[in-house]
């Protein structure tokens, strides 16, 4: 439970709300888009899903690595977070 407590407080302090300007076709799923436009206006290094048939398929978007859960959290041990 430490952990996770760790996490949403890591999550607090350094997220940042945006609001994407334009929301394009880009995901075989149009409900994916708006999550590609928002990870795209943040200038998000990663976007973290488990939809493995639309978005992860793509890989990344823009900046945006698009990655799985299990490893943004590898990710996070390697940075010790």
């Amino acid at each position: 439970m430490e952990q996770a407590d760790r996490f949403v407080d890591f999550i607090e302090i350094t997220a940042t709300f945006v609001k994407p300007e334009n929301t394009q076709r880009i995901s075989p799923d149009p409900k994916d888009d708006m999550f590609l436009a928002c990870a795209a206006t943040g200038k998000c290094d990663f976007l973290i899903t488990g939809d493995r048939k639309d978005l992860l398929d793509l890989g990344t978007y823009k900046q945006t690595k698009i990655i799985k859960p299990s490893q943004f959290f590898e990710i996070l041990k390697q940075e010790n977070i």
